[in-house]
């Protein structure tokens, strides 16, 4: 982040880095699910683009088992417990 926007911006002071990121991660969700707005926006314009996509359901191409295992062990959470 610092890399790209101190040359862009002329941004160089850490401290700024600093409160960037924890404001920006505020912003974000602790478990990386896509929120059920997001997959039906990605729906819409997947049936816009193809007509066809209708056949399917709107979380047939979402494959969640991969996060949904991490999720279910701890993991997300342990990262948290501090």
């Amino acid at each position: 982040m610092k890399k790209n926007l101190a040359k862009r911006y002329g941004l160089s002071d850490d401290e700024y880095y600093v409160h960037l990121q924890r404001e920006w991660a505020k912003l974000l969700n602790k478990k990386p699910y896509p929120l059920p707005a997001a997959i039906q926006n990605v729906y819409d314009l997947d049936v816009g683009k193809d007509p066809k996509m209708r056949g399917i359901g709107p979380m047939e191409p979402w494959d969640l088992h991969y996060l949904r295992k991490i999720d279910d062990s701890g993991f997300i959470d342990q990262l948290y417990a501090q």
